[in-house]
């Protein structure tokens, strides 16, 4: 597919695993359940699956940048390798690690973690 057509990959932080990882959340983005999410480029998605220490959060990653996934929902363990993969954030990610920053701060000043 040439890359002015495809979508960008939007990562979505939900506060449960989905049921069926895979599972293209598209109105998650948009609901009022404490879904936020970020559009992340072709190339940022294969960099941040290059830099994670998590075989398996790496070939989601993969797999869902190659079956043109639109939105891809994180459990909060992969969220928390995604933030200690990009302390020092390449271009492109800065916003990414920055949402989810926030999203595990307010966690935790709910309690909820």
């Amino acid at each position: 597919m040439p890359k002015e057509q495809r979508e960008q990959l939007v990562i979505a932080v939900r506060n449960r695993a989905p049921p069926n990882p895979w599972k293209t959340f598209r109105s998650a983005v948009r609901s009022s359940r404490g879904t936020t999410g970020i559009p992340v480029q072709d190339e940022a998605v294969l960099e941040l699956a290059r830099l994670v220490d998590d075989g398996p959060l790496a070939d989601r990653l993969e797999t869902a940048y190659g079956r043109l996934t639109k939105v891809l929902a994180l459990t909060i363990p992969e969220r928390e390798t995604i933030i200690r993969a990009l302390d020092d954030a390449p271009d492109g990610l800065e916003e990414l690690r920055a949402v989810l920053i926030r999203e595990h701060v307010g966690r935790k000043r709910s309690g909820l973690t």
